[in-house]
Protein backbone atom coordinates (compact mmCIF):
# COMPACT_ATOMS: atom_id res chain seq x y z
CA UNK A 1 0.00 0.00 0.00
CA UNK A 2 1.53 3.38 -0.92
CA UNK A 3 1.45 6.38 1.14
CA UNK A 4 -1.46 8.02 -0.94
CA UNK A 5 -3.34 4.42 -0.62
CA UNK A 6 -3.09 4.67 3.07
CA UNK A 7 -3.66 8.80 3.57
CA UNK A 8 -6.85 8.24 2.20
CA UNK A 9 -7.87 5.51 4.43
CA UNK A 10 -6.65 7.53 7.41
CA UNK A 11 -7.91 10.99 5.92
CA UNK A 12 -10.95 11.03 7.98
CA UNK A 13 -10.13 9.57 11.01
CA UNK A 14 -13.15 8.03 11.51
CA UNK A 15 -14.01 3.94 11.42
CA UNK A 16 -17.00 3.16 8.71
CA UNK A 17 -18.14 -0.48 7.97
CA UNK A 18 -14.98 -1.32 6.16
CA UNK A 19 -12.33 0.22 8.09
CA UNK A 20 -11.78 -0.39 12.14
CA UNK A 21 -8.91 1.12 13.66
CA UNK A 22 -6.32 0.24 16.73
CA UNK A 23 -3.86 1.44 18.51
CA UNK A 24 -0.35 0.75 18.66
CA UNK A 25 -0.53 -3.03 20.21
CA UNK A 26 1.75 -6.59 19.75
CA UNK A 27 -0.28 -9.11 17.75
CA UNK A 28 -3.11 -11.05 19.77
CA UNK A 29 -5.67 -13.27 18.02
CA UNK A 30 -7.82 -12.20 21.19
CA UNK A 31 -7.87 -8.43 20.42
CA UNK A 32 -8.15 -9.23 16.91
CA UNK A 33 -10.66 -12.24 16.42
CA UNK A 34 -13.87 -10.32 16.68
CA UNK A 35 -12.90 -7.27 13.84
CA UNK A 36 -11.36 -9.96 11.52
CA UNK A 37 -14.48 -12.45 11.79
CA UNK A 38 -16.38 -9.19 11.07
CA UNK A 39 -15.06 -8.01 8.32
CA UNK A 40 -15.09 -11.19 6.80
CA UNK A 41 -18.80 -11.00 6.24
CA UNK A 42 -18.78 -7.40 4.92
CA UNK A 43 -19.74 -7.77 0.95
CA UNK A 44 -16.00 -6.08 -0.47
CA UNK A 45 -14.11 -6.95 3.42
CA UNK A 46 -12.46 -4.54 5.11
CA UNK A 47 -9.38 -2.95 6.40
CA UNK A 48 -7.93 -2.79 10.13
CA UNK A 49 -5.24 -0.37 10.44
CA UNK A 50 -3.24 -0.88 13.52
CA UNK A 51 -1.63 2.10 14.89
CA UNK A 52 -4.42 5.02 15.12
CA UNK A 53 -6.25 5.56 18.44
CA UNK A 54 -10.35 4.93 18.83
CA UNK A 55 -10.20 8.76 19.21
CA UNK A 56 -8.73 8.96 15.68
CA UNK A 57 -5.35 9.98 16.58
CA UNK A 58 -2.26 8.99 14.37
CA UNK A 59 0.47 7.49 16.90
CA UNK A 60 1.77 4.82 14.71
CA UNK A 61 2.65 0.93 15.21
CA UNK A 62 5.45 0.76 17.49
CA UNK A 63 8.27 -1.24 16.31
CA UNK A 64 8.38 -3.72 18.81
CA UNK A 65 5.11 -4.32 18.36
CA UNK A 66 5.10 -4.46 14.44
CA UNK A 67 7.55 -7.26 15.28
CA UNK A 68 5.04 -9.25 16.92
CA UNK A 69 2.84 -9.45 13.63
CA UNK A 70 3.79 -12.41 11.62
CA UNK A 71 1.25 -13.89 9.60
CA UNK A 72 1.49 -17.64 9.52
CA UNK A 73 0.71 -17.06 13.15
CA UNK A 74 -1.88 -14.52 12.64
CA UNK A 75 -3.83 -17.25 10.08
CA UNK A 76 -3.08 -20.39 12.54
CA UNK A 77 -4.30 -18.54 15.56
CA UNK A 78 -7.63 -17.13 13.47
CA UNK A 79 -8.41 -20.63 11.99
CA UNK A 80 -9.60 -21.50 15.64
CA UNK A 81 -12.06 -18.94 15.74
CA UNK A 82 -13.59 -19.51 12.09
CA UNK A 83 -15.51 -21.84 9.92
CA UNK A 84 -14.57 -21.13 7.16
CA UNK A 85 -11.59 -19.54 7.55
CA UNK A 86 -11.06 -15.79 7.63
CA UNK A 87 -8.66 -14.62 4.64
CA UNK A 88 -6.24 -11.94 5.35
CA UNK A 89 -3.26 -10.11 4.68
CA UNK A 90 -0.79 -7.92 6.82
CA UNK A 91 1.70 -5.87 5.57
CA UNK A 92 3.13 -2.07 7.30
CA UNK A 93 2.49 0.82 5.23
CA UNK A 94 3.98 4.62 6.16
CA UNK A 95 1.92 7.93 6.16
CA UNK A 96 3.35 11.17 4.26
CA UNK A 97 4.73 11.85 8.27
CA UNK A 98 6.96 8.85 7.76
CA UNK A 99 4.89 6.81 10.90
CA UNK A 100 4.62 3.36 10.56
CA UNK A 101 1.23 1.51 10.61
CA UNK A 102 0.10 -2.30 9.77
CA UNK A 103 -2.86 -2.90 7.54
CA UNK A 104 -4.37 -5.90 8.06
CA UNK A 105 -7.12 -6.45 4.65
CA UNK A 106 -9.70 -8.70 5.27
CA UNK A 107 -11.26 -10.40 2.15
CA UNK A 108 -15.19 -11.46 2.01
CA UNK A 109 -16.05 -14.65 2.13
CA UNK A 110 -16.08 -16.62 -0.51
CA UNK A 111 -19.42 -18.16 -0.57
CA UNK A 112 -20.82 -18.64 2.58
CA UNK A 113 -20.94 -16.17 5.56
CA UNK A 114 -18.10 -17.17 7.95
CA UNK A 115 -19.41 -18.20 11.82
CA UNK A 116 -17.30 -17.77 14.71
CA UNK A 117 -16.85 -20.92 16.56
CA UNK A 118 -15.01 -20.60 19.14
CA UNK A 119 -16.17 -18.99 22.82
CA UNK A 120 -13.68 -16.78 24.22
CA UNK A 121 -14.29 -14.34 27.13
CA UNK A 122 -11.19 -12.60 26.45
CA UNK A 123 -11.74 -12.51 22.60
CA UNK A 124 -15.62 -11.31 23.29
CA UNK A 125 -16.10 -14.15 20.69
CA UNK A 126 -19.25 -16.67 20.71
CA UNK A 127 -19.54 -20.21 19.19
CA UNK A 128 -22.25 -19.61 16.29
CA UNK A 129 -22.39 -16.41 16.10
CA UNK A 130 -22.06 -14.14 12.86
CA UNK A 131 -20.21 -11.06 13.64
CA UNK A 132 -20.73 -8.19 11.25
CA UNK A 133 -19.56 -4.57 10.61
CA UNK A 134 -23.11 -3.11 12.03
CA UNK A 135 -25.22 -0.81 9.92
CA UNK A 136 -27.59 0.25 12.75
CA UNK A 137 -25.80 3.10 14.67
CA UNK A 138 -22.03 3.48 14.49
CA UNK A 139 -19.79 1.16 13.07
CA UNK A 140 -18.39 -1.78 15.37
CA UNK A 141 -17.90 -5.21 14.94
CA UNK A 142 -20.53 -6.86 16.65
CA UNK A 143 -23.23 -10.00 16.43
CA UNK A 144 -25.27 -9.66 13.69
CA UNK A 145 -28.85 -7.59 15.73
CA UNK A 146 -31.13 -6.62 12.90
CA UNK A 147 -32.90 -7.98 10.13
CA UNK A 148 -31.11 -5.89 7.44
CA UNK A 149 -28.07 -6.78 8.43
CA UNK A 150 -28.79 -10.57 8.42
CA UNK A 151 -31.03 -9.66 4.71
CA UNK A 152 -27.65 -8.30 3.20
CA UNK A 153 -25.23 -11.04 4.22
CA UNK A 154 -27.84 -14.08 2.96
CA UNK A 155 -28.33 -12.00 -0.42
CA UNK A 156 -24.29 -11.96 -0.81
CA UNK A 157 -23.73 -15.80 -0.06
CA UNK A 158 -26.73 -16.15 -2.03
CA UNK A 159 -25.38 -14.03 -5.26
CA UNK A 160 -21.96 -15.80 -4.41
CA UNK A 161 -23.27 -19.10 -4.71
CA UNK A 162 -25.46 -18.31 -8.03
CA UNK A 163 -21.74 -16.98 -9.37
CA UNK A 164 -20.67 -20.18 -8.27
CA UNK A 165 -23.26 -22.39 -10.26
CA UNK A 166 -23.18 -20.51 -13.22
CA UNK A 167 -19.53 -20.93 -13.93
CA UNK A 168 -19.72 -24.45 -13.62
CA UNK A 169 -22.50 -24.23 -16.79
CA UNK A 170 -25.65 -24.37 -14.18
CA UNK A 171 -28.21 -22.22 -15.27
CA UNK A 172 -29.47 -19.96 -12.49
CA UNK A 173 -31.91 -17.57 -14.39
CA UNK A 174 -35.38 -17.02 -13.84
CA UNK A 175 -37.04 -18.62 -17.10
CA UNK A 176 -39.01 -17.43 -18.88
CA UNK A 177 -42.51 -16.81 -18.50
CA UNK A 178 -43.49 -19.37 -21.60
CA UNK A 179 -41.12 -21.70 -20.63
CA UNK A 180 -41.80 -22.11 -17.66
CA UNK A 181 -46.22 -22.56 -18.10
CA UNK A 182 -44.91 -24.85 -20.50
CA UNK A 183 -42.85 -26.84 -17.37
CA UNK A 184 -46.28 -26.40 -15.21
CA UNK A 185 -48.43 -28.29 -18.08
CA UNK A 186 -46.27 -31.17 -17.86
CA UNK A 187 -46.45 -31.35 -14.16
Amino acid sequence: MNVEQLESLLEGGQETQGIEFKGSMPWSVKQFARALLAMANVEDGGVIIIGVTNEGARQGLFLDDLKTYDLDTMKDQMNAYADPHVEFTFIPGKDASDKTYGIIRVQPFREIPVICCKDDDEANTQDGKIYYRNTNRRPESAGVSNSYDMRTIVEVAALRMMRKFEERGVRTGTPSNKAFDEELKGL
